[in-house]
């Protein structure tokens, strides 16, 4: 329903010729957790923070409360709710609603700093690591099978960008002379970490001179970097950490 709401009040937007906004993990958190606590105390009252730093709008309907009808109350408020929701300096926001005792309890937060990825998912930026390159689009059906794909081809696109990079390390270290006397420890990544003896090999032959120098080793660190991005392996990875409560 959330989502629903921040499509209304684009459309709003976009009716008017104002610029949009991106939909804000950072907001939508700090929506919801003043949705929770308007619902805990069974009145709308709104946090400390200023308007444009995660402020936000404010409604209570009842049970059945749709998003037109949530965004209607704030269009026609004059509060300032409309004013907000109309401003040009709003980049970025989220939606929170809680339910409890047949009432619901919605908060809009919105804030005017720069978006960024990946706190707006679908912030296209302008600077390479904040390209919005196209996503492997794996089906909605949360299975082990799909998720152990997705993790497959995350580790392979980690392995390559430890790969890429150790033989850029190599490179910048020893551009001319890279190790051309091997003492046994060309078989571990930058020198330093011990790593299977089948991966060793890779790791090895990264060593060489010719193209393995810096060529291949940047190709495979940018393909490695892609393909993370891709399978979203890293923000999987973070989520599975949160989990465990082990950051």
């Amino acid at each position: 329903m959330g989502n629903n709401v921040h499509d209304v009040i684009k459309a709003e937007r976009r009716k008017r010729g104002i610029p949009g906004f991106y939909w804000s993990r950072e907001m939508a958190r700090l929506a919801q957790s003043q949705a929770d606590y308007c619902a805990k105390i069974g009145r709308l009252e709104h946090s400390e923070r200023y308007a444009f730093e995660g402020g936000e709008n404010l409604a209570q309907g009842g049970r059945n409360f749709p998003p037109r009808a949530i965004v209607s109350c704030w269009m026609h408020s004059r509060a300032g709710h409309r004013e907000y929701l109309l401003s040009s300096r709003v980049t970025k926001a989220g939606v929170g609603i809680a339910r409890r005792n047949g009432k619901t309890f919605v908060a809009w937060a919105f804030s005017d700093a720069p978006p960024s990825y990946p706190d707006c998912p679908f912030y296209k930026g302008h600077s390479f690591f904040s390209l919005r390159f196209p996503k492997v689009h794996f089906p909605r059906v949360r299975t082990r099978r799909y998720s152990m794909l997705r993790t497959a081809f995350g580790l392979i696109g980690l392995w390559l960008t430890l790969l890429g990079a150790h033989g850029l390390f190599v490179a910048a270290s020893y551009w001319e002379a890279l190790w051309s006397d091997f003492t046994g420890t060309a078989d571990k990544l930058f020198f330093a970490l011990p790593v299977p003896p089948w991966l060793g090999t890779h790791v090895y032959w990264m060593t060489n001179k010719g193209l393995q120098s810096w060529f291949i080793p940047l190709v495979m660190l940018v393909f490695g970097i892609l393909l993370l991005h891709w399978t979203g392996f890293i923000s999987m990875v973070a989520r599975r950490l949160r989990r465990s409560r082990l950051w």
